[in-house]
């Protein structure tokens, strides 16, 4: 929205001295049960490079956007994740190596804005707990586990 480079963009189209306008939803607006975007004009620029500026406060205490229910679970899921992957790692085999992979590929599907966001991650918490329970109950004797990556050709990784 500020950089130079799209305002010569939207030059380019509009020619010079083009008026510019952004259509914008914000979420905090629509939490309040605003239903339209606004529009905002070149007034809002000195708006915007605040918002800017302030993503150096982001994850600290002054960070107000970070008390959202969104940015919340967006910090609790990496480590849902790396849990459940080290459950994951813990016994894994090369029998259930594909059930594995999906595990963890199940990220993937977590996008969008807002509530799209949110449902998304709401199917992969219960995906992702049905299919652990499920690894786990397959899970192989421990002479089945594949070797550690350190463990394979009698190496470790530090005599490589």
């Amino acid at each position: 929205l500020l950089d130079p480079a799209a305002t010569e963009a939207a030059e380019a189209v509009a020619g010079p001295g083009a008026r510019v306008v952004w259509h914008l939803h914000p979420p905090l607006l629509r939490a309040m049960g605003v239903s339209r975007k606004l529009k905002m004009g070149s007034w809002a620029r000195p708006l915007l490079m605040l918002l800017r500026a302030g993503k150096r406060l982001r994850g600290g205490a002054l960070d107000v956007f970070g008390y959202t229910t969104l940015r919340r679970l967006e910090r609790e899921l990496p480590g849902e994740y790396r849990e459940a992957m080290s459950t994951v790692f813990a016994s894994l085999s090369f029998a259930n190596h594909s059930a594995a992979v999906e595990i963890a590929r199940l990220p993937e599907h977590i996008r969008g804005y807002e509530h799209l966001k949110m449902r998304r991650a709401g199917e992969f918490r219960t995906e992702l707990s049905g299919r652990l329970a499920d690894f786990q109950d397959t899970a192989p004797a421990a002479s089945d586990v594949a070797p550690a990556a350190s463990d394979v050709g009698g190496r470790t990784a530090a005599s490589s």
